[in-house]
């Protein structure tokens, strides 16, 4: 019985060095057959591959815009009509977005300022003159808007969305007379917000007092920072962005807002309305135009023209919420409700905020004293 036990317990290594080697020759085997399989193998496109990405060989057009500006749809069939690639950068002011051009740290073909930086840009030669006989769609711009432009905007830039200022309220709590002195209404004190923005507060005040929103007259300006000081008196915040969770929360029941920031409101919540004070509002118009360094000028003016299209035009509403100025989508805008449109009697009223220079500094100034001033 010993013996027998002494030859198991010798078998032993060999069993094991005999399992070894079967593992390695499995392993080989299989080496071998995916060698094979690789050789042999032939690329399929996968389902969910994006096969309609421009290849890298196509140009590219870089853009420097707002953030959500410009619909998925949009950007996807422009660039597969026009065989090429739309890179876009984002700015969250238009001083931001001068400070980075002035750099000289990026380069851009298709810029997207407000009316009055456009007049900076021209002052400083950054920009390259438009050739409409390439952008036939500004014929269906609505002219209302066009005259309030400075002339030499018209040569080089288009207007692509209208925005105005105004006030918000919580109309279930709130009946508010259509006026700049709703912000003196009593009983609100800690309610109401105010953009942070020097020239939107000043330019409101200037109008409540029936005085020029652009105007560079010191008295003038001095007036208005009283105004807005009294207002400060009820004011929980200057705020230009989070006023609009505090209005959907109804932590405010008075806003000094965008239009298109309560239209976003008012898909969430429906007692908030709205309204152009009959003193005046301020304007915005946001524009497309071409730098002169840009060395895509034809497929530029493609993008500008494409933009006035109708249902490009309604399509990019989708994101930004603000009016496109193309008159032949204005039943559409109502239709589908995209955006707060204005009546003829308060585009007359409305005021485009100016490029005042060097005067800049007195609307600055005069900010440093309301934001210093007691509550």
């Amino acid at each position: 019985m010993g013996v027998v036990k002494t030859k198991i317990l010798q078998l032993v290594p060999m069993l094991n060095n005999i399992r070894h080697y079967k593992t390695q020759l499995v392993g080989f085997s299989l080496l071998v057959l995916t060698l094979t399989l690789y050789r042999n193998y032939t690329p399929q496109a996968s389902n969910d591959t994006d096969t309609t990405k421009p290849p890298s060989t196509y140009r590219e057009l870089r853009v420097f815009t707002w953030a959500s500006f410009f619909h998925p749809t949009f950007i996807k069939e422009f660039e597969k009509q026009h065989q090429c690639h739309l890179l876009f950068d984002y700015f969250d002011s238009n001083e931001t977005m001068l400070a980075k051009i002035l750099s000289g740290g990026a380069h851009y073909d298709v810029i997207t300022p407000s009316s009055y930086m456009v007049d900076a840009l021209i002052k400083k030669d950054l920009l390259s003159p438009l050739d409409f006989d390439q952008i036939p769609l500004t014929k269906h711009l609505d002219g209302r808007y066009s005259k309030k432009l400075a002339s030499q905007n018209l040569d080089h830039a288009i207007p692509m969305s209208i925005s105005y200022s105004g006030l918000g309220y919580i109309n279930s709590r709130l009946s508010p007379q259509p006026t700049w002195a709703a912000l003196e209404t009593p009983g609100l004190k800690g309610r109401i917000s105010l953009l942070n923005d020097y020239r939107e507060v000043i330019g409101a005040a200037l109008l409540s007092l029936g005085l020029d929103p652009n105007t560079t007259e010191p008295d003038d300006i001095l007036k208005a920072s009283q105004k807005v000081i009294t207002w400060k008196k009820q004011v929980a915040v200057f705020d230009s962005e989070s006023y609009k969770m505090g209005m959907s929360s109804g932590e405010f029941l008075l806003c000094h807002a965008y239009s298109g920031d309560i239209f976003q409101v008012q898909e969430n919540r429906t007692d908030v309305g709205f309204f152009c004070p009959q003193e005046g509002s301020l304007l915005s118009i946001e524009e497309a135009v071409i730098m002169r360094t840009s060395t895509e000028k034809a497929l530029a003016h493609k993008f500008m023209n494409a933009l006035l299209e109708p249902k490009n035009c309604l399509l990019n509403m989708l994101k930004h919420h603000t009016i496109c100025p193309n008159v032949t989508i204005y039943d559409e805008i109502q239709k589908q409700k995209l955006a707060l449109t204005l009546t003829s009697e308060q585009i007359n009223k409305s005021v485009l905020i100016e490029d005042l220079g060097i005067h800049n500094t007195l609307y600055q100034n005069a900010w440093e004293t309301i934001r210093f001033a007691p509550q």
